[in-house]
């Protein structure tokens, strides 16, 4: 929980309507939470939509969180059970914050 003096962590600022990754377009926030944010996308070449899953720039700077976001990242691309998203892609945004895709 924040408190009155201890703002909120910002998503990543101003990707709606923007292309990360040189091809998701982010459509709208679903969902955020301490560590990050979730939003709707769509895979500008192949039509397909997404869920990308982006770190708060913040917790990009601190190594033991990106490390366990990465692992997130590899066990997700391994799982596959049709009540599991599968990860499809990794990456890093300017500000330095990663993201991950699912399907």
């Amino acid at each position: 929980m924040t408190s009155a003096t201890t703002p909120a962590p910002e998503p990543a600022k101003g990707i709606v309507g923007k292309t990360i990754g040189g091809r998701y377009r982010i459509e709208r926030l679903l969902g955020e939470g301490g560590m990050g944010a979730v939003y709707a996308a769509e895979h500008t070449l192949m039509h397909k939509r997404v869920a990308v899953k982006v770190l708060h720039a913040e917790m990009s700077k601190m190594d033991e969180v990106v490390a366990r976001f990465e692992r997130e990242a590899m066990a997700a691309a391994h799982m596959e059970h049709p009540n599991v998203a599968n990860a499809t892609d990794f990456g890093k945004l300017d500000d330095g914050a990663f993201f991950l895709v699912l399907e």
